[in-house]
């Protein structure tokens, strides 16, 4: 069974808790589409459903908890808002700012799942194809156990002194002596949920062996512990490959659309003095080949010449 919840910030949770049976029951309860009333305004029930998103539960216990909390959530944003206003926050100069943006974000995310939505769907025989490609991925696919040393924050210098290092206590003693602080864990590695690319790349790995993955700031260093075989196959590979290439084709028209949405808009933009986005450098011009016609027969380097 498959089971998502609504993740809520602390604050947003006590708020929440806070919230719960605080209703007056002077009124009249809301009915139809309106599933709630704050200081007389509606929160409609597609407003409801555009919070909750795709946080779904099979378990209508859990439906029911994870709703509630949604719906706190808007009734406390109603609640604090109202409050803001009664202090004449929203008439501020950095209200008017702030509620622009706040409106633009909204509307370039709107506009990003319009684009998204009009990718073509990848067809089942594509899918199909695709897994084909990737038996890591799929056929092949693995479980990869690990154990993991998790540096927030590492210089590449340093990073560079790991490459001839084959044990992670070799590493660890590498970070001691530099003084460099890491926590130690251990993960989970599904090739299914990596690029295909970097399935390949681990199937070259035998247990024991150590790899490296930026994070950040930092790197996560990976010893091999285990690798478990678990095979996808079927019509349960051909659906997962169908999402996945959906998402694929989908980020790629959200790109080349917002790509050619800025270009196109930069012939309507002036600046300011001093204000313009900097100067691309020019590329240099090709080196000249020896034997050209106004060339002297030298490297473009100036270097001696071999022949």
């Amino acid at each position: 069974m498959r089971r998502t919840s609504l993740v809520l910030t602390a604050s947003a949770l006590t708020m929440s808790v806070l919230l719960a049976g605080c209703g007056t029951g002077d009124d009249e309860a809301p009915t139809g589409q309106v599933v709630a009333t704050v200081n007389g305004e509606e929160i409609t029930l597609s407003e409801l459903n555009q919070e909750l998103g795709n946080a779904k539960s099979e378990n209508a216990e859990e439906q029911k908890q994870i709703t509630a909390l949604a719906l706190a959530s808007i009734v406390n944003r109603y609640l604090l808002s109202d409050a803001a206003e009664e202090q004449g926050l929203d008439n501020t100069p950095a209200a008017a700012m702030t509620k622009k943006k706040a409106e633009q974000l909204a509307l370039i995310d709107l506009l990003n799942k319009q684009f998204q939505s009009s990718a073509p769907k990848p067809s089942a025989e594509e899918a199909r194809q695709f897994v084909n490609d990737n038996p890591q991925t799929f056929s092949k696919r693995e479980n990869i156990i690990v154990q993991q040393l998790i540096v927030p924050v590492i210089d590449q210098a340093v990073v560079l002194q790991m490459e001839p290092l084959d044990t992670l206590d070799e590493i660890e003693q590498l970070l001691a002596n530099n003084n460099i602080e890491y926590t130690s864990t251990f993960g989970t590695v599904d090739t299914l949920t990596i690029p295909p690319a970097a399935a390949e790349q681990l199937a070259q790995l035998r247990v024991n062996d150590v790899y490296v993955t930026p994070q950040g700031k930092g790197v996560r260093v990976n010893e091999i512990r285990e690798k478990q075989a678990s095979p996808l196959s079927g019509d349960a590979a051909i659906k997962i490959a169908q999402e996945m290439l959906g998402r694929q084709r989908a980020g790629g028209m959200v790109q080349s659309q917002i790509q050619s949405i800025l270009q196109a808009g930069q012939e309507n933009v002036n600046y300011g003095e001093g204000y313009g986005p900097p100067k691309q450098r020019q590329a240099a011009p090709p080196p000249a080949e020896a034997g050209d016609a106004e060339g002297d027969g030298k490297p473009a380097d100036g270097g001696n010449s071999n022949s």
